[in-house]
């Protein structure tokens, strides 16, 4: 049982120290934790506890956070009558132009989602899937996506990796060098 704990103290120890780097880049955040979007691909009540805390400790970030809170407050909980709504409305929070960063976040948002992944096998097609959809929405090249993967690798496994996509180094460059 010790040992769980103290597992899941370094999960969460890890989680916290790869959010804080990621936040360098953007001036809004949402709050500490519940990254609310996340639970647009898992479901949360599916979730082991490690997808749990990486929800419960992320955060999303953008620039315009009247925006933001006006999403959250409508979609405060995500189930199946409104996924489909919350979804359309979250790919134009960040794709609008008048989101300075929404670009960047929808990177951390698959990132995140990648995470999830890797510590929870509970409907991975259905999760990866949506990921997919996701990814194709947010207009995400293969380069980045490559670069996700090799930062979730480098995480993981301790092992340096190259970035090739600009977007990627800006935003996950820093966190080379943290964890």
């Amino acid at each position: 049982m010790a040992i769980d704990n103290m597992r899941m103290l370094k999960f969460e120890t890890m989680i916290k120290k790869i959010d804080k780097a990621l936040d360098i880049y953007c001036l809004y955040k949402s709050g500490t934790g519940n990254n609310l979007p996340l639970k647009l691909v898992f479901n949360y009540s599916k979730l082991n506890e490690f997808g749990k805390k990486i929800i419960k400790l992320t955060s999303f970030n953008l620039m315009s956070d009247y925006r933001i809170e006006k999403w959250g407050k409508k979609y405060s909980i995500i189930h199946e009558d409104n996924r489909v709504d919350a979804s359309r409305d979250f790919i134009n929070l960040l794709t609008a132009e008048e989101s300075i960063c929404g670009r960047d976040e929808a990177l951390r948002f698959i990132f995140w989602a990648l995470m999830i992944l890797t510590v929870d096998d509970n409907d991975r097609d259905e999760s990866l899937t949506l990921i997919c959809d996701f990814i194709k929405m947010l207009d995400i090249t293969d380069e980045e996506v490559s670069d996700l993967i090799n930062v979730i690798k480098m995480i993981y496994k301790k092992t340096d990796i190259q970035l090739n996509s600009n977007s990627c180094k800006n935003i996950f460059g820093n966190l080379l060098y943290s964890v």
